[in-house]
């Protein structure tokens, strides 16, 4: 390795236009390329799912217009009733017993009505005079004040659908168990009745939806994990509060202002709207779906994808570029010279060949994501995966948590030039000590070592860790050489609050004291010349 590293530096111009041609012919075209496929796969399926959605939502209306039009065709039958139309006409020259039996006899026809839709909760029939037929009180004592009624009374409401305040027409106890629902807008039809000769409007059919009932047609429809939709009326006004919650004020005149997507952000978090109004009433029914769960499914497994070509093309890289420095070297100037000319012909042959290696199982991956098989994609990258794998085990200490640790303290100290030196033994894989606990504490030491040393960005910083046994107990020692701690912070340095850091919590040195307490171990501080030494003493499994 040392022949291998003196070699590199003594051949720094050939180094630097092999690695420029490397990246030119094979890793950014790969990166590129796979940068590209995860972008198109992304937005496929993207568009695939909003589509998905907006054919949900059109069966949603769809189903919500066919109800409409079914309850309104029965009501419409039911007010062509002879014996209702009759009834209402002449009501007012029956007999006192006459005028009971219609009544009853109404009372059957609109329970009848009742039974007969799911979603018909209350229906009455009203005279022209301002009297009325129903099964059950459920109409506002009051009811004569409303605007409702003056305007039925008057033959200036339309039939059809309406949008109306429970609280201005209904019975003060009906109101309280429509309110306790949180409803705020309530769906009445109105259904004119004529005379038997069809000249003449004679009363009204009025109904009421059970919109409990009503609204589970849209409400129980899956768009996504934490998908909504709602129903409003033309006025922008919801059916119930809940529903009102999940579509901000703000942002209404743009949620309301297009039936195609649109994406808003809410509190942070983007958001897809849809708005679509119904043919059979007058309704807007919307969507609301996070666009996070529009990619959520295909973004890990691409990710992954992303960094397995970056791990396997740069270890290909160091491979191809350790061997063209040995090779470079081993003949006499004479042979180095033929031998450079024969080397850039194989390695133009090599890259090539990569490069179409890699090509190929790019263009495999991408098939198996585009058909939907992200599982064999996986399973197809973890397998060439295997030729470029990590070695991790370049200190068997038979813990690979442990062993995690000390590769992560090796990267750090390369990447911030602190020289770490480790010195281990191999542990039996059962310790006296919880495995997390102990990462934990060693993770903290470690993590304010490099701290220290990086306030003072001296020539010469090392961290040394080193793991050994004594009589009852394994010992992990973590030491860096600066700062040296003064003797009044060494007196407090375990004590919870007590930092020498700027923006420190004074929690972790406390955190490790305790958390080798609660697993019967120690842990000590000598200074000395040489630098801080923590000893972390755990006792061996009897």
């Amino acid at each position: 390795m040392k022949k291998i590293l003196y070699l590199i530096k003594e051949k720094r111009p050939l180094q630097v236009r092999l690695l420029a041609l490397f990246l030119i012919l094979i890793y950014l075209p790969i990166l590129f390329n796979v940068l590209f496929i995860q972008r198109q796969t992304i937005a496929t399926v993207r568009d695939d799912k909003l589509t998905s959605i907006e054919e949900s939502l059109q069966r949603t209306t769809d189903s919500l217009d066919q109800t409409a039009v079914d309850m309104a065709k029965l009501l419409e039958d039911r007010s062509n009733q002879p014996g209702i139309q009759k009834g209402v006409e002449d009501y007012y020259q029956l007999p006192e017993q006459g005028q009971v039996n219609f009544h009853q006899y109404m009372d059957r026809q609109l329970r009848d009505i009742e039974n007969t839709s799911l979603y018909l909760r209350h229906s009455s029939v009203f005279t022209l005079e301002g009297d009325y037929f129903t099964p059950e009180a459920f109409w506002h004592e009051d009811i004569s004040e409303s605007s409702f009624y003056q305007d039925l009374i008057a033959e200036a409401l339309e039939e059809g659908w309406h949008f109306l305040p429970p609280e201005e027409i209904y019975d003060p106890v009906y109101y309280e168990e429509v309110h306790n629902r949180e409803i705020t807008q309530s769906l009445v039809y109105v259904q004119s009745l004529t005379n038997l000769e069809g000249n003449a409007i004679v009363g009204y059919m009025v109904s009421v939806i059970d919109q409990e009932s009503f609204m589970e047609l849209y409400q129980n429809v899956f768009i996504g994990e934490q998908g909504r939709l709602a129903l409003w009326n033309h006025e922008k006004e919801p059916l119930n509060t809940a529903e009102e919650q999940a579509f901000p004020m703000d942002l209404r005149a743009e949620i309301f202002q297009t039936e195609n997507s649109n994406t808003l952000e809410v509190g942070g978090e983007s958001m897809v709207f849809y708005s679509v109004s119904l043919e059979s009433f007058p309704g807007i029914l919307t969507a609301r779906i996070p666009e996070s769960y529009l990619t959520r499914s295909i973004e890990g497994p691409l990710r992954l994808n992303l960094y397995l070509m970056m791990l396997i093309s740069t270890l290909i890289s160091i491979w191809v570029f350790i061997e063209i420095i040995i090779i470079s070297n081993i003949a006499s100037e004479k042979e180095t010279a033929h031998n450079r000319l024969t080397l850039s012909e194989e390695l133009n042959e090599k890259l090539r060949m990569y490069k179409h290696d890699f090509s190929n199982h790019l263009q495999i991956i991408q098939g198996l994501i585009q058909l939907d098989r992200g599982d064999r994609a996986l399973a197809y990258l973890k397998k060439i995966s295997g030729q470029g794998k990590m070695i991790y085990d370049t200190y068997d200490i038979g813990i690979p948590e442990i062993e995690v640790v000390m590769y992560d303290a090796l990267h750090r100290g390369q990447k911030e030039d602190i020289e770490v030196n480790i010195k281990t033994m191999e542990l039996p894989p059962s310790l006296g000590m919880n495995i997390y606990d102990l990462v934990k504490c060693l993770t903290n030491l470690i993590k304010n070592a490099f701290e220290a040393m990086a306030l003072h960005p001296v020539k010469y910083r090392v961290l040394t860790i080193e793991l050994f046994e004594e009589k009852d107990y394994y010992v992990f020692k973590v030491s860096n050489n600066i700062p040296l701690i003064s003797e009044e912070d060494q007196a407090r340095i375990f004590e919870k609050g007590f930092t020498t850091k700027e923006k420190g919590d004074g929690f972790g040195l406390y955190m490790v004291r305790s958390l080798l307490e609660k697993n019967q171990g120690t842990v000590d501080l000598i200074v000395d010349q040489e630098g801080n030494h923590f000893y972390l003493r755990i006792p061996k499994r009897k």
